[in-house]
């Protein structure tokens, strides 16, 4: 409905700049993940200024803050790559979501040395049992680790998809892990307590 109405921006920035504002509890050598929808990281390619200022709020160091886009694209490749690539120059770290579910992964993953990148819960929870799910989720994951990428699986909603997970390696890689992080409700549900403790990484 926002898209259609024209305001994802607006939303985009009404739900970052409350995360920084609510984000106090958080302890400042905790990484802070926001979400930013392409369309707004393309409308920002001219002037986004707005979000380094927004920064500025809690007193927490870019570094330590995470910009996440999805790979359900709906904006321009060229624009929304021009802002990605000045957020990491201005110090943010960036998170590549939903991977494995768009036509745009592997080029974003090719042209942004994001910091992190997630596996959509789609191809973690068909890897067991479907070939082609799983030769995407460790061809995702053997690309991350040729270029230091922290590779999180989405979608770990019980202990047997967490130990299939954890199972992953490929020994003739020379890689310790395929996945180093997930998220799911099988490792911790929304809420509104800060967990200080997070139960992942993996390994």
């Amino acid at each position: 409905m926002a898209e259609q109405m024209g305001q994802v921006h607006r939303l985009d920035e009404i739900c970052v700049r409350n995360a920084f504002l609510t984000s106090g509890g958080i302890p400042p050598d905790k990484l802070l993940f926001v979400n930013l929808s392409p369309q707004t990281l393309d409308i920002d390619a001219g002037d986004g200024a707005w979000l380094p200022e927004t920064s500025l709020v809690p007193k927490r160091a870019r570094g330590q803050i995470v910009i996440e886009v999805t790979e359900r694209f709906g904006g321009r490749m060229v624009p929304v790559m021009k802002r990605l690539l000045a957020l990491k120059e201005e110090g943010f770290k960036i998170a590549l979501d939903d991977i494995g579910t768009g036509n745009s992964g592997l080029e974003m993953m090719g042209r942004i040395e994001a910091d992190f990148i997630k596996i959509d819960r789609s191809i973690v929870n068909g890897a067991e049992k479907q070939a082609s799910a799983r030769a995407v989720l460790t061809a995702m994951a053997l690309f991350a680790e040729q270029t230091g990428t922290f590779v999180i699986a989405e979608g770990i909603e019980d202990a047997e998809m967490l130990q299939y997970i954890q199972s992953l390696a490929e020994p003739e890689m020379g890689m310790p892990t395929v996945v180093h992080g997930g998220q799911g409700y099988g490792l911790g549900r929304p809420s509104v307590e800060v967990a200080l403790d997070p139960v992942w990484p993996l390994d």
